[in-house]
């Protein structure tokens, strides 16, 4: 019988598109959550505990944890997103890491491809 493995923290680095202005951190945590929310349900919410780490305005680009196990399901929900407080919007997700060290260092090296 296969051991059952204890579900990990990832940390997903991603990109936001949007047309016109950018959200700041705060107004983006509350759209996350509440998307989520009508996306997986309360309880699917509380499961996967998706929680956002990082999220710059100018740059737009971010980090959000997820648990593995819920990978696939967070992936689907966020590629799904069109709109953010009606503002046309893409999420774009660019590396999925174990570590959140490793993470803020693809944003840095993402953002000096920017400059």
């Amino acid at each position: 019988m296969k051991k059952e493995r204890k579900p990990r923290k990832r940390y997903l680095v991603f990109k936001l598109y949007t047309i016109g202005g950018s959200p700041d951190f705060e107004t983006f945590r509350s759209f996350l959550d509440d998307y989520m929310r009508r996306f997986l349900g309360l309880s699917g919410l509380i499961d996967s505990r998706v929680k956002l780490i990082r999220y710059d305005q100018e740059t737009r680009y971010g980090i959000i944890r997820i648990i593995s196990t819920d990978i696939d399901t967070v992936l689907l929900a966020f590629t799904r997103i069109r709109d953010i407080k009606d503002t046309p919007a893409s999420f774009i997700p660019l590396r999925l890491t174990g570590n959140l060290s490793r993470a803020l260092k693809y944003i840095k090296r993402y953002e000096k491809r920017i400059q």
